[in-house]
């Protein structure tokens, strides 16, 4: 029988997603109740600039992790919030996942 698609051999160490996995960054859960807290509820996508300022003031920085649960929870794409994020010159971005809490 034809097989349309053949299984292939990968290398060891390749890292293989499963069928139905997510691509790309996924919002951890208890950043996202973090969240919820704060804001109470998602705001309207006119407001990602106020809900930056929100979680800036809260740690001081834009944790990687946080401006992905952010885009989960406003459904709009992580680098859409990225963009906003990056380019205004007073939010400060942090690429990893370390926090950073005023004190």
């Amino acid at each position: 029988m034809f097989e349309p698609n053949p299984p292939r051999a990968t290398p060891a160490g390749d890292r293989v997603r499963q069928r139905g996995a997510l691509k790309g960054r996924q919002s951890d859960p208890a950043v996202l109740a973090e969240l919820q807290s704060w804001l109470e509820q998602p705001p309207p996508r006119e407001r990602l600039i106020e809900a930056l300022h929100v979680i800036q003031d809260r740690l001081g920085a834009l944790p990687a992790p946080h401006l992905v649960a952010l885009a989960s929870w406003m459904k709009l794409a992580p680098a859409e919030v990225y963009e906003v994020a990056s380019f205004y010159h007073h939010f400060e971005v942090l690429q990893g996942c370390c926090r950073r809490r005023r004190g």
